[in-house]
């Protein structure tokens, strides 16, 4: 017997066999109260958000979809994303990303921007749930929104909410969060990951103790929060709101042998005045957020075609004078000496497009534009 043979049986003498554990047998769980689901849907019935339906979305903001998932930016981070158009002869990169929210899709362009300098890189964020507007719609409805928390509470002791009320209004609710039962998201993940970031901005401060005693605290309130729409008219960052698109539109789209279906799906989202936008639209919006003069309105309007924006499919920048006589004609601007103003029917017209995602634009126009004072000042 070799050495080594002789030194394991040593090794192994005396020592007690190891004992095995008997198979562990699970119990089924403790029964929770059901709530009610979204009404279920066959799978065969379901359309999924697959390449058929993004390639026919790129291809109709004049785009050649790459089918790349993955972009490495200048800081050597490989993001993420669900395909990239590229437009060689205008030198845009439209990338479509599902980030849980509009910080990380700004860092996303600002990441790939600096990596790929020649190109105009136009990064646009597909929001799949919009938690705040299914919320405030449904206490609308029930007419609860200017229900006091100190009355809910007590209404819910006193039991006079009763349980089929309460689980039909969750159904409902589900329901409409989640939208068309019969559109499959192409991430699950990352439908969760937005429903967690937008149901955590919440306004859940005004549930405390001390506010549900507060005679004026209404469910308003608590459903004022932060919302993506704010935050991304603040960065600039376009939303496509793909939780609004039904089965039938994403079915159309997929089997269309035109781009006329997802162009126009892109015009109903306001999604296509943020990639085209019309020169009365633009500088009526300028206008509106303090570029009252026309050699800021020239100056800001030329910065669209230069990252991107192509005002009405074009690069040219439109003659400022004859788009300024066109709004004044229509009584929606008003021209001084030296400034101009939106009149009262040219705010009436802005207030019906102020949160679309093409909005966003007159943000990032304005970032633009601003003058960014040098680090190495601040240090002075």
């Amino acid at each position: 017997m070799s050495r080594l043979n002789r030194r394991k049986n040593r090794r192994g003498r005396g020592r007690p066999a190891r004992k095995v554990l008997p198979p562990i047998r699970l119990t089924s769980p403790p029964k929770t109260p059901s709530t009610p689901a979204p009404p279920a849907v066959a799978a065969v019935t379901q359309v999924k958000m697959d390449a058929s339906f993004w390639r026919p979305l790129l291809l109709g903001l004049g785009t050649r979809p790459t089918g790349t998932q993955m972009l490495r930016g200048a800081t050597g981070i490989d993001h993420r994303v669900i395909d990239v158009g590229i437009d060689a002869e205008r030198r845009r990169l439209v990338v479509l990303n599902d980030a849980p929210d509009p910080m990380v899709a700004a860092f996303i362009q600002s990441d790939l921007q600096q990596g790929y300098p020649e190109q105009k890189v136009i990064v646009t964020r597909t929001s799949l749930v919009d938690i705040d507007s299914s919320m405030r719609e449904m206490v609308t409805k029930n007419g609860l929104s200017s229900l006091r928390l100190k009355d809910l509470m007590q209404m819910v002791q006193s039991k006079q909410i009763s349980k089929e009320n309460s689980e039909q209004f969750l159904g409902t609710f589900l329901q409409h969060l989640m939208g068309d039962p019969k559109v499959q998201s192409h991430s699950a993940g990352a439908f969760v990951l937005q429903l967690i970031n937008q149901f955590t901005r919440l306004n859940w401060s005004s549930l405390a103790i001390d506010n549900l005693n507060e005679s004026d605290v209404t469910l308003d309130t608590v459903l004022s929060s932060e919302g993506d729409k704010d935050i991304e008219d603040q960065l600039g960052i376009c939303t496509m709101p793909v939780y609004m698109v039904t089965a039938d539109q994403l079915e159309n789209i997929k089997t269309s042998q035109t781009l006329d279906a997802a162009r126009e799906l892109l015009l109903q989202m306001g999604v296509w005045g943020y990639f085209f936008p019309d020169s009365a639209e633009l500088t009526l919006g300028l206008v509106e957020h303090g570029f009252d003069t026309p050699q800021k309105l020239v100056d800001t309007i030329t910065l669209a075609p230069k990252h991107g924006h192509l005002i009405a499919e074009k690069e040219e920048v439109p003659e400022l004078e004859r788009v300024l006589g066109d709004l004044q004609a229509r009584g929606l601007i008003v021209e001084g000496e030296m400034k101009v103003k939106v009149s009262a029917a040219g705010a009436k017209t802005r207030a019906l497009v102020k949160f679309k995602p093409k909005e966003s634009l007159f943000v990032k126009l304005k970032n633009l534009a601003s003058i960014v004072v040098p680090i190495a000042k601040l240090f002075r």
